[in-house]
């Protein structure tokens, strides 16, 4: 029912106008006078487009000619109520009454006799009237009023991921009622139901305004995470509204309804930077790889900045694949710094695209560098030349001395040794006051390198230090580089030192019969598990191993020797010594030799 009052302007107890003008619908008109006949004033309701009047009701209503030469009747397309009873002023109705759908409805007040219209009065008061009526159409919908070319519904055929504005627009002449948004089966926007307000045409728009577009949801937006997985296809986004003309339901086929279907990627994306970390810039130009994932919408770029530089997207192998790599080239002296983030292709509401956490690698690019370590041995040069003195000539020894490297040194036992070296770059510059690491590691199957020592090279890059007492080692300097020199360590070189066995004072004479005991220690304090120790007797330069005695774990032992036999007393020699295992850091040592005499 809609009660046309407030939107046609009509006042309760309007008298008939004085005479002006002709015969115009939606206002108060009476014809010129003295002009014979039908001249009339009358009041019209006209309905929205795609709106028609189907019935009327007036329930009460009052009118008063004197003459009886006034007329006055209801009226709409194609047809009318007749002349209306006169009620003289008494309160009377004029009931439903179908008719066909029609744009419009009004009643008029008709003076029929000229001559007695301006010697009387007439009235046509109606206190209430209802209408009832017909819509044609539903709802139009649009999204995006607000947001734009932002909005998800336009993001149709994309990928998407993160939140997206969601805004929409919906218009219709009975007034939009409820309007709602559907993600993937389920509501993320409602508006709730509006309560028709039957005052007028547009009866759920708040400012009445018939076939007006209503913004809804303005600065909403959708979690495109939200009830759907990570990453999905064809995600169905339906836009759903209804209007006046039926009360709420929640069957959607009372609902005006539009839908389109979007692709999902809300996955993570990754990178990695593989490379390089230290070269020579006798290498060339050296790349970092950066490899990106997605998810299904695939990689979209990679973006990486060289030493501060702005960020720039680098050429991709496999773009627009879940997997995609690009090569960045860095080169030039010095520590290099590479950063980089990927992204894939879906877009959120800023239209950005996701992205990965930034990685950074280091590179440094150096001079090559050079260096040596080894033991110095001064070596005494002489040979004779001839020399005039004092007016003869004689044959003199002249002798220079230089200092040679080795890289092998046998040191006694208990000794300590010099070790010295040099630092330069690759075309012999010396690196002056450049710390050097000096390794070690005894010279065994396990070779754990440990730090013996950091040493300063002088001003024309040398260096020297001094090894402490020890067991063989493996001998190693390290030059660790520096901002624009590259990373250098020497040849292997060897301090070998021989095991240390000392003998207890032996008998000088064993008669035939006895026992000869020996005992002694092997100094060093570290004993293997194998048999490394050899009893040798015998008479000259080689004497023979008569035996491999038990060495204890403290390197005590102890040797019994029968002398067995009989005649002359007999000479001989008793040494010990040790054998070489590769898990035993000494090298072979012999004791002293003793002399005994047996028989």
């Amino acid at each position: 029912m809609l009660n046309p009052y407030a939107q046609a302007g009509f006042t309760q107890g309007t008298s008939c106008p004085t005479a002006s003008g002709g015969d115009t619908r939606g206002v108060w008109t009476v014809g010129t006078w003295p002009v014979p006949g039908h001249n009339v004033a009358h009041w019209e309701v006209d309905a929205p487009q795609n709106v028609r009047i189907v019935a009327a009701n007036v329930p009460e209503m009052s009118d008063q000619d004197g003459s009886y030469d006034w007329g006055q009747y209801f009226y709409w397309d194609s047809g009318n109520s007749g002349w209306l009873t006169n009620l003289n002023g008494n309160a009377g109705s004029w009931g439903w009454q179908s008719f066909s759908p029609s744009s419009y409805f009004g009643w008029e007040l008709s003076c029929n006799a000229a001559s007695q219209c301006g010697q009387s009065s007439a009235y046509l008061d109606v206190f209430d009237l209802q209408l009832e009526a017909y819509e044609y159409q539903t709802p139009g919908i649009i999204a995006g009023p607000v947001s734009g070319l932002r909005n998800l519904w336009y993001q149709a055929g994309r990928w998407v991921h993160g939140s997206l504005p969601i805004d929409i627009a919906a218009s219709d002449p009975s007034g939009v009622c409820h309007a709602l948004v559907s993600w993937d089966g389920q509501t993320v926007q409602d508006t709730g139901e509006r309560t028709p307000d039957g005052a007028y045409w547009d009866q759920c728009d708040p400012n009445h305004v018939s076939n007006s577009w209503q913004d809804f949801f303005t600065g909403a937006t959708i979690n495109t995470a939200t009830a759907v997985p990570e990453s999905a296809t064809g995600v169905p986004l339906v836009l759903m509204a209804h209007n006046a003309s039926f009360n709420y339901s929640t069957d959607q086929h009372d609902w005006t309804t539009d839908t389109e279907s979007l692709n999902v990627d809300n996955l993570p994306v990754g990178l990695s930077l593989n490379g390089p970390t230290d070269v020579p810039v006798t290498a060339g130009t050296q790349y970092v790889t950066a490899t990106a994932s997605s998810g299904p919408s695939g990689v979209g770029s990679i973006m990486c900045s060289v030493d501060g530089s702005p960020s720039a997207a680098e050429p991709l192998t496999g773009g627009g694949a879940q997997t995609a790599t690009a090569q960045v080239p860095v080169s030039g002296l010095g520590v290099h710094s590479v950063s980089c983030y990927a992204t894939n292709r879906a877009v959120d509401g800023n239209g950005a695209p996701a992205t990965s956490p930034t990685q950074t690698w280091s590179l440094k690019i150096g001079e090559p560098v050079q260096i040596y370590a080894g033991f110095p041995k001064v070596i005494r040069d002489c040979h004779r030349v001839r020399e005039r003195i004092r007016k003869r000539i004689r044959r003199v020894w002249r002798c220079a001395s230089h200092t040679r490297e080795r890289e092998v040194k046998r040191i006694r036992f208990g000794r300590s040794v010099t070790l010295s070296g040099w630092v330069a770059t690759a075309d012999g510059t010396p690196l002056a006051h450049v710390p050097v690491s000096i390794m070690t590691a005894p010279d065994e199957d396990s070779v754990a390198w440990q730090p013996a020592a950091v040493v300063s090279t002088s001003s024309d890059g040398s260096w020297s230090m001094t090894l402490p007492p020890g067991p063989s080692r493996l001998v190693q300097a390290v030059y660790a580089g520096g901002p624009v020199t590259e990373s250098a360590s020497s040849s292997i070189v060897k301090a070998v030192v021989p095991a240390k066995i000392l003998l207890a004072p032996l008998r000088s004479h064993v008669p035939w019969g006895g026992v000869l005991v020996i005992r002694g220690r092997v100094l060093g304090g570290y004993i293997p598990p194998e048999q490394i120790l050899q009893v040798r007797s015998g008479v000259g330069r080689r004497l023979q191993v008569i035996g491999n005695p038990y060495i204890r774990p403290n390197g005590r032992f102890v040797v019994r020797l029968a002398a067995t036999g009989s005649g002359g007393p007999l000479e001989t020699q008793i040494a010990v010594a040790t054998l070489r295992e590769t898990n035993y850091p000494y090298a072979r040592g012999f004791s002293r030799r003793v002399r005994v005499t047996i028989g």
